[in-house]
């Protein structure tokens, strides 16, 4: 997230095994959905633009589509299970994310955490692939990102669900975490975070100008998403939260109607980057 503050659109668990049945109910809606029969409804495209590749510094106009719970005081973690069915950037510059956050909406600028995947072509010239598990902190007095343990993407973990969470300790410190097929992988940062919104979703920095950073398939699922509260319990969500999205992102949604307070496993929410 490189600012989820500054677009104007924006309001601003350990890991748990997927449930069998869940597990298989999502596969064959998702398989269906990468097939091209989506159960969600297509909206036509819009132009949109997310950014100057060329002045890759300016990211006050990135673009998302997300699901947002604001929880309140007393959240310390989330967690969720993401799964990429693609994920690719178009020309060199752009990028585009799949994530989960975890924010201070009461500080300006906001604080935030997050954690999960990006097609950007930076980490490239340090020796990573196109598609690397990343982490990023930001503060009142400073901003972090950089690749999230092995880095690259392996090409097992596309595909599949990966679990992911972010959780503060007893120190008030917090750590960003990727259960990888080739290992977890963690990060813990520094940063006295008092957060009180979750969100999932998708961000990107392009325009559709030129080459898209991606095509209607380059979409991600979560499911078991959950909130960690300082007393140390921790619930599923059950709310439907909020839906956020700037032009890009407007094929959004509970799939299949798996909305948190249909289900008991915090729901299922889908994205798909990009309406071109």
């Amino acid at each position: 997230m490189r600012d989820i503050t500054s677009n104007p659109c924006l309001s601003r668990r350990f890991s748990k095994p997927l449930h069998s049945r869940a597990a298989r109910s999502v596969a064959g809606v998702m398989l269906s959905f990468v097939l091209g029969l989506s159960p969600l409804s297509a909206i036509p495209a819009n132009a949109y633009y997310c950014g100057n590749p060329q002045d890759p510094s300016d990211h006050s106009v990135n673009c998302y589509g997300y699901v947002e719970w604001d929880n309140g005081a007393g959240t310390i973690g989330a967690t969720t299970q993401m799964y990429l069915t693609s994920l690719s950037y178009g020309s060199s510059g752009y990028f585009l994310d799949a994530e989960m956050w975890l924010v201070n909406t009461n500080t300006n600028p906001n604080e935030w955490v997050e954690v999960g995947a990006t097609a950007d072509d930076r980490w490239v010239s340090r020796g990573y692939g196109t598609l690397v598990w990343f982490y990023g902190v930001n503060s009142v007095y400073a901003y972090d990102e950089n690749p999230l343990g092995i880095g690259t993407v392996p090409s097992a973990d596309v595909y599949n669900w990966i679990p992911m969470w972010i959780v503060r300790d007893d120190n008030y410190h917090y750590s960003a975490h990727v259960r990888s097929t080739a290992g977890e992988q963690v990060q813990q940062v520094q940063i006295y975070l008092y957060p009180n919104l979750i969100a999932d979703g998708q961000e990107l920095f392009g325009q559709d100008e030129t080459a898209p950073p991606a095509s209607s398939n380059g979409s991600t699922f979560f499911t078991n998403n959950t909130s960690i509260y300082q007393d140390g319990t921790s619930f599923y969500e059950f709310q439907d939260g909020q839906f956020r999205w700037d032009a890009p992102f407007q094929n959004l949604g509970w799939l299949n109607n798996w909305k948190p307070s249909n289900t008991s496993w915090g729901g299922t929410f889908m994205v798909a980057c990009c309406n071109t």
